[in-house]
């Protein structure tokens, strides 16, 4: 089995690495509204990459197999720039939304979601699926996540991302600013409640993301996102980070990995 210490040491080392900002993903969002901008700011778009190959390298451990044989889902694609990063390291991902048009821009094709919580793929066809900023926003949680555990095959890992923190300062700064963006906030207690309620156990849980970053442009962009790791890790400032964010498992047979991951990234 691949121990929680060794997830998190994983996802501490994927983290901080220097992946390349891609100019590709810049130069789509040019022209494009206001909500796309992040995109062509580095300190915006530094963390999808970090994310994307946090969720490569762990799967290709964990399955022990190549990422072209493995089956994603990218659960609430929107603009469609998360399975874009995916299928840049090799993932075969398949982008799902109630907005196929959005993501569409990127990808090309995306599958339309039109039941409130209801998935239209077979029991036991993904290996993995992915939320990135989705569950927060959906009206049932309670019968996504239960969808979610059916679509996915035993031993099957959910990766969550930028669930609203319920201590976040930028969170509750949005809130007396009128945006209401976000309905409904997570504690850490109440997610691992929620999610092991519907069958799934938490491999790993954490923090992250102190400094707003989407929208404001730091000319250091990597120090900066150092330094914010380092706080939320390190210091109690990282009690008011923005996103709070898991990998669980689908508990079943063999899960097909092979042993411990090695911590060395290529």
């Amino acid at each position: 089995m691949i121990s929680s210490l060794e997830l998190k040491l994983l996802r501490r080392q994927v983290f901080s690495h220097p992946w390349p900002i891609d100019d590709h993903l810049t130069q789509i969002v040019q022209g494009q509204p206001v909500g796309w901008q992040f995109l062509a700011n580095p300190s915006g778009q530094l963390p999808y990459h970090y994310m994307a190959r946090y969720v490569t390298t762990v799967a290709s451990r964990w399955f022990g197999r190549p990422l072209g044989d493995l089956n994603m889902l990218d659960w609430g694609a929107g603009k469609g720039h998360f399975t874009y990063l995916l299928r840049g390291a090799g993932a075969e991902v398949t982008p799902a939304d109630v907005n196929p048009a959005e993501g569409e821009r990127i990808l090309g094709q995306v599958v339309r979601l039109e039941h409130p919580y209801q998935l239209p793929f077979e029991t036991e066809s993904f290996d993995t699926v992915i939320s990135m900023g989705v569950l927060e926003h959906v009206p049932q949680e309670v019968e996504s996540l239960k969808e979610i555990h059916r679509i996915l095959r035993p031993g099957g890992l959910f990766f969550c991302f930028n669930l609203p923190f319920h201590l976040s300062w930028v969170q509750w700064a949005a809130r007396l600013l009128g945006n209401h963006y976000h309905d409904r906030f997570y504690g850490r207690r109440q997610t691992r409640t929620l999610i092991s309620g519907q069958n799934f156990q938490i491999l790993d849980l954490w923090l992250r993301q102190l400094f707003p970053k989407n929208r404001v442009w730091f000319r250091n962009f990597r120090r900066v996102e150092q330094v914010d790791q380092w706080l939320v890790e390190h210091t109690p400032l990282g009690l008011l980070a923005t996103s709070l964010e898991f990998v669980a498992l689908r508990p079943g047979p063999a899960t097909g990995h092979e042993g411990p991951v090695q911590t060395q990234i290529a």
